[in-house]
């Protein structure tokens, strides 16, 4: 009996030892833990302020760090090693890439939805195209559109009601995006910064199907054959069925990291046409940080609709960068690079060719192909004929990144030493316009950021006008699109100034839209000195910019601005007949609630049938005002 109770006691005893030691392990582990999160966010912080902060205070183009915080540190982290920020952090140690995507995640510990954020719809409704009212968003860059039913009116247009917003995640540091929209029967397709695709009834707003993107979607979705195509910014593209959003292949079309797609694929015929751009000249934006610029060459790449296999790709830059030099600090530099596409290709079946506009280089020797239109063969990717436009002002040549500006560095460094002024950046972003005016003459219509917009001959790239619209610059002149009726192109122009300064951007513009005679070149007529609609919006960036591609229908001309005002004005006239203040909240039909923003980027109003559509709210790159929603409106009969 005693020998038992002695027993007990020791196993007590051991007990409680045992159970003490514990105790004090985990204490240790929970105190060793909290020390190490301590450790890893005040790591965090100081990796921010020391690599990320130049960029990210507001003050430059990079997105400031409250966009950043809306981001998952999973995400963010996945940026720094594959995605846009790969190359700027080229050498950062993975600790310090994970502890400062933790660090700036922590910021905002309470993010918007990463999930579609629009419901599916409750019944099934099989994709029935109306070819007489259908926008699907494929080879046509006119912008114009004759089927409305009844045409388009003055007193029509004045009774447009808003019908519906959606209100959509905004799921990233930059949101809206200004996305075009293509309409295949009841259907909506459109993409989203969000990385979300979307068919959506364009009736109710609920979703058909949705599809998760690996990177962010900047392009439009065309649909042909049943089949809906785009790519992200990470250079893939995809292929869905049209009808059930299935993947039916999915490609990469570009392999240099700083590779994107960023204009609206196009697509013709069973074939595929893919614009390639590139971050890279963005790289030498960092003063203190020189990139061994650059190696980048913009391309056109082919694709088989149906089985996504690859048909050609052609470099608009034939040569392959070579060694040309180092900086003064002793940084290698390669050339010659650039002349990217930003923007969609334009189908000319006639003549068997597709034209692709193209941007600045970013490294000397000089080549044609900058600042140029391109014309493709459309089977086998020769080039037929280059237009090389780049401006007289700039000798010819635009040679050109973002080092070569003077808030960056008032010595250059990193620039070409061609580039004498430290000037350029007139690239042609918004796509060129094939039309046959009424002398049954085809003519070619391009312009660029230099504010100048052209007429060529499409079997030679020869110029037969020259209209200079804008003032042009950096921010300036021509940059999304146009649209055309055949009679006349109707030109926006942003020619914005942008100062830069401790307090961050300072905005100001001399915004117009102008109507260009398609035969002459001559202006008809000009809307401009229109003072921006600001009142309650962030001056700046609100300005009276025009920023959105614009859309002609029957008598009327729409365009939008950056203060995010949708305006209709009379194609003969100019006159300003209709307006719609889009920067609002919306209670959106997919029971999320929204703000529109800034009218801007490729996605210019789409009408199909008595409705119209566009989407609203752009903040990229510090330059426009936030939002997310897209807007239907009703035309009445």
């Amino acid at each position: 009996m005693h020998e038992s109770l002695a027993a007990q006691r020791i196993i007590r005893h051991l007990w409680v030892e045992s159970y003490a030691i514990v105790l004090v392990f985990l204490i240790t582990q929970v105190v060793c833990a909290a020390e190490l999160d301590l450790s890893t966010h005040n790591r965090g912080a100081a990796v921010f302020a020391e690599s990320c902060a130049d960029c990210h205070s507001g003050a430059t183009y990079g997105a400031d760090l409250a966009g950043l915080a809306n981001m998952r540190a999973e995400d963010i982290y996945r940026e720094l090693w594959y995605g846009v920020m790969a190359q700027f952090v080229n050498g950062m140690e993975d600790a310090d890439r994970l502890a400062v995507s933790h660090w700036i995640a922590a910021q905002q510990p309470t993010k918007d939805t990463r999930e579609s954020g629009v419901p599916m719809c409750e019944k099934r409704r099989k994709l029935t195209p109306d070819p007489a009212h259908d926008w699907p968003g494929l080879s046509n860059n006119n912008r114009f559109n004759r089927h409305v039913d009844n045409g388009l009116s003055a007193e029509r247009v004045r009774g447009i009601k808003l019908k519906w917003a959606i209100a959509l995640p905004s799921t990233r540091a930059f949101e809206g995006g200004g996305h075009p929209v293509s309409v295949v029967g009841d259907r909506l397709f459109f993409g989203n910064l969000n990385h979300w695709a979307y068919s959506v009834d364009a009736n109710k707003g609920c979703a058909q199907w949705t599809f998760r993107a690996e990177y962010r979607i900047r392009s439009n979705i065309a649909v042909g054959d049943g089949i809906a195509v785009f790519g992200d910014v990470g250079t893939n593209v995809y292929a869905l069925d049209a009808d059930t959003g299935a993947l039916l292949w999915r490609t990469k079309a570009e392999l240099i990291p700083s590779s994107r797609i960023t204009g609206n694929v196009t697509v013709h015929d069973g074939v595929v046409y893919v614009p390639i751009s590139s971050m890279q000249e963005v790289l030498n934006l960092i003063k203190d940080r020189e990139y061994p610029c650059c190696t980048f060459r913009g391309s056109v790449v082919a694709y088989d609709l149906h089985t996504g296999k690859q048909l050609w790709k052609t470099y608009t830059i034939d040569e392959e960068p070579k060694y040309i030099g180092k900086t003064a600090k002793g940084t290698k530099r390669y050339g010659p690079s650039g002349a990217v596409v930003f923007s969609a290709v334009t189908v000319d079946a006639k003549r068997g060719l597709v034209y692709a506009p193209t941007g600045n280089q970013n490294t000397e020797p000089r080549v044609d192909e900058s600042d140029a239109i391109v014309a493709f063969d459309m089977k086998s990717g020769a080039k037929r004929w280059v237009a090389a436009l780049a401006p007289e002002a700039l000798g010819g040549a635009d040679i050109y990144h973002l080092g070569c500006e003077d808030w960056v560095d008032p010595e250059r460094p990193t620039c070409s030493p061609e580039n004498e002024e430290g000037t350029g950046d007139r690239d042609f972003v918004a796509p060129a316009a094939l039309v046959t005016g009424p002398n049954g003459k085809d003519v070619l219509m391009a312009g660029s950021k230099d504010g100048s917009f052209y007429g060529l001959n499409p079997d030679n790239g020869e110029v037969l006008w020259h209209n200079r619209v804008g003032r042009g610059g950096e921010l300036g002149g021509l940059l999304w699109g146009f649209s055309t009726d055949s009679k006349n192109a109707y030109v926006p122009i942003i020619d914005a100034k942008i100062q830069f300064s401790d307090a961050g951007m300072d905005w100001s513009a001399d915004g117009s839209l102008t109507a260009v005679n398609v035969e002459t070149g001559e202006s008809v007529w000009k809307v401009s000195g229109m003072p921006g609609d600001c009142a309650g919006k962030p001056t700046p960036p609100c300005t009276n910019a025009f920023t959105l591609p614009t859309t002609v229908v029957g008598d009327i001309v729409f365009a939008g601005t950056l203060d995010g005002v949708l305006r209709a004005f009379d194609v003969a006239s100019g006159e300003q007949v209709w307006t719609f203040d889009t920067v609002r909240e919306y209670d959106g039909i997919n029971g999320r609630k929204g703000r529109g923003g800034t009218l801007a980027a490729f996605g210019g109003p789409v009408i199909a049938g008595n409705r119209m559509y566009v989407m609203s709210g752009m903040d990229q790159f510090n330059i426009g005002l936030p939002g997310n929603v897209l807007l239907a409106f009703d035309i009445p009969e």
